[in-house]
């Protein structure tokens, strides 16, 4: 897992203007959300002021997504529109 780590770590220190996605694929119950849950503590939540992590399942809610977003950015459960979260976010 640790050179996938340093992979995936390359990709987003890289110098770039474009966005960089990197995808984390593959069979059930390889370490895929281990990995990506680990780029996100040990580089995400160091680098960035604000971050949030959501899990999202196969029936799919972007309000509810949204919402989980705003809510760990803002600390707010404020009910808003889908707008203003997706402003927010």
């Amino acid at each position: 897992m640790e050179d996938d780590f340093n992979a995936i770590h390359e990709h987003l220190t890289a110098q770039t203007d474009d966005l960089v996605v990197v995808p984390i694929f593959g069979m059930c119950n390889i370490g895929k959300t281990t990995l990506a849950k680990k780029v996100y503590d040990d580089y995400i939540c160091s680098q960035f002021d604000k971050h949030a992590w959501v899990t999202i399942f196969k029936e799919y809610n972007e309000r509810q997504m949204l919402l989980e977003v705003v809510s760990t950015i803002t600390g707010s459960n404020q009910e808003m529109s889908d707008d203003q979260l997706m402003k927010i976010v």
